[in-house]
């Protein structure tokens, strides 16, 4: 696939997980069924944490076999989330806005993340659970 297909893909992966059917938009886009059970079971409990979970795509470029995305993330912290450093920590309705970037390589045709990186800290410090 080109760098543009790449790109729409990756685009279009966001708009999927940002449907509130995310798990029947979404599914397209991981054919092995062992993969999206385990997309599902990482991000079910999230989406039950972060009801109103939103990905704005901020940037999106690509080179060759990759693809780079970096993302504004907001969401309600509504339901108790035990990962990701949040475990005993109660929601109160918390407004939350964290940047993610993902880079995806697709030399091998399909979409492989290579790199995932969080602002958990700044999630943490929004919570009140860090100084």
């Amino acid at each position: 696939m080109s760098v543009e297909q790449n790109k729409a893909l990756v685009a279009g992966w966001y708009e999927a997980i940002n449907s509130p059917d995310w798990e029947i938009q979404a599914r397209p886009f991981i054919s092995d069924l062992a993969v999206w059970k385990g997309f599902v079971d990482l991000h079910r409990p999230f989406r039950e944490a972060f009801p109103d979970y939103h990905a704005e795509i901020e940037g999106l470029i690509g080179e060759g076999d990759h693809v780079a995305v970096w993302t504004r993330v907001t969401g309600t912290f509504s339901k108790p989330f035990e990962a990701a450093g949040m475990s005993g920590i109660e929601p109160q309705g918390q407004k939350l806005a964290w940047p993610e970037a993902v880079i995806y390589d697709f030399g091998e045709g399909v979409p492989n993340i290579v790199y995932w990186g969080v602002d958990e800290l700044g999630r943490l410090r929004q919570l009140g659970a860090l100084a």
